[in-house]
């Protein structure tokens, strides 16, 4: 993924550091990956989405303990949104943090129908 492949898929080589590293942990990095998947999962809810897809894991007690675990971090959801935030470097946007939060505690406007469609309903 990190070149790409898939197509339409890509890692950030800083991400893609961070997991090899944590894949050298006697856990694998299992541990690490949790924790990711549940702060991710935080800054989701903060940003007002009303789910998030948890892949990589078939696992029920993995499951079990993101939503868990995301629960207790969400009112800290803030915090994380620039440890997770693995874009591409891009001179048109240099603000840091994810991409569509400017830190006002509201997502910004979503450009095109789907996100006008949606900006309408909410």
């Amino acid at each position: 993924m990190a070149r790409g492949e898939p197509p339409g898929c890509w890692v950030s080589p800083e991400l893609l550091e961070v997991v090899r590293a944590e894949s050298r942990a006697p856990d694998k990095g299992l541990a690490a990956r949790l924790e990711r998947a549940a702060r991710m999962a935080a800054v989701l809810q903060g940003l007002g989405y009303a789910g998030a897809y948890l892949g990589g894991t078939h696992d029920p007690r993995h499951i079990a303990w993101i939503i868990d675990r995301a629960k207790g971090l969400s009112p800290r959801w803030e915090e994380f949104t620039r440890e997770l935030a693995y874009a591409p470097k891009d001179d048109r946007d240099s603000r840091p943090g994810m991409a569509g939060y400017d830190g006002s505690q509201q997502a910004l406007p979503v450009s095109g129908a789907r996100g006008e469609e949606h900006a309408r309903r909410r």
